[in-house]
């Protein structure tokens, strides 16, 4: 243990814009330093204007010192009950999933292929991702970052009951706390995320003396970061009628939306918003006559015809989810199922 310096210098364009010090810092692992920095006229973060700003934080002892560099951001994001707001502005949540896989490409990090689907997400008007259904990786929320895309940071998709007997059920108890610590830690200081989502159709929604977990889970972030909500995804209706949808800031709900204005109605001070919609069913070029309004219709030879009019059982066409947004504004957005195809679950064959 020392004492030393800890410097920090926040630049645009390669101009510092503010700086500050503090000498006499106990530099040691845990220990906290205090800065302060004003800022004239910050340009503020948004998805149609993404400005960055580069901090460099530099600590020094008589042993040597170290810098580290990163990118921030200035925005302000509110989940209110009339939806979500930035910058003051309310602004619809136009959201894909995502899975860390870049589908057949694999799962390690390929820059040109993620940009190419972000560059592809953008110019169709999505503004919002959630990383379905576990931490994304540094380098995707920096491309977000300087992109211009709002983020829905997820932990798991498991808890204490496993849905494969080989999941993160076997090393919740033990890695949980560590686990959600280290993922907060880590993404905090980007302006892309704006939630922390603790988890996906858990099975404990449906058992009581285990929404403690939830309560604990959103304690952990709130403790690390109270400037964001938590939320979850949640694919069992009676959980939104019970005290499971107190147990995280943002209420999300996964393939529900004709549940939107008996919630809202019950809950008029809950944020809410559709965590995971749609999921229509295609195979690019493939076409099945007569068209049908039967939402598992239209399949043959194993392909699915690519008229967008179909969807799992559980799923639903994109237009019945916008009927009930359009009838419930109080609904923040939605986040589509997917924005990509992925490795895994090949519905409905």
């Amino acid at each position: 243990d020392a004492e030393g310096t800890v410097a920090a210098k926040l630049m645009k364009g390669g101009v510092v814009v503010a700086e500050d010090s503090a000498e006499g810092v106990a530099v040691a692992d845990g220990e906290v330093a205090h800065l302060s920095m004003a800022v004239a006229g910050a340009a503020l973060w948004s998805p149609s204007s993404p400005g960055l700003y580069a901090l460099e934080v530099t600590v020094k002892t008589p042993f040597g010192s170290d810098v580290e560099k990163l990118s921030v951001g200035f925005r302000s994001a509110e989940f209110r009950p009339d939806g979500f707001y930035l910058n003051g502005e309310k602004t619809f949540l136009k959201g894909v999933c995502l899975h860390h896989d870049a589908g057949a490409l694999g799962a390690a990090w390929n820059e040109g292929a993620w940009i190419r689907r972000l560059v592809k997400l953008k110019e169709m008007g999505c503004n919002a991702i959630r990383s379905s259904h576990n931490p994304p990786s540094v380098e995707l929320l920096d491309l977000c970052d300087r992109l211009g895309f709002l983020v829905i940071d997820e932990f798991t998709d498991t808890w204490t009951i496993p849905k494969r007997c080989n999941g993160y059920a076997t090393l919740f108890d033990e890695w949980a706390e560590k686990d959600l610590t280290d993922l907060i830690l880590r993404d905090r200081n980007h302006p892309s995320v704006i939630l922390w989502s603790i988890g996906n159709e858990v099975g404990e929604q449906g058992y009581p003396d285990k929404y403690h977990i939830a309560y604990s889970l959103s304690a952990i972030c709130h403790s690390l970061d109270p400037t964001r909500p938590t939320t979850s995804g949640n694919d069992k209706l009676w959980a939104s009628e019970q005290d499971w949808r107190n147990a995280t800031d943002v209420y999300g709900f996964n393939y529900k939306p004709h549940a939107y204005e008996a919630f809202r109605d019950a809950n008029p001070l809950k944020p809410f918003y559709g965590s995971e919609t749609a999921s229509t069913i295609s195979t690019r070029g493939f076409y099945v006559f007569p068209v049908t309004d039967d939402k598992s219709g239209g399949q043959a030879d194993f392909q699915v015809s690519s008229y967008d009019l179909y969807a799992p059982k559980w799923a639903s066409c994109p237009d019945y989810e916008w009927r009930y947004e359009d009838a419930v504004p109080e609904c923040a957005g939605e986040f589509v199922w997917t924005g990509f195809d992925y490795i895994g679950e090949p519905t409905p064959y």
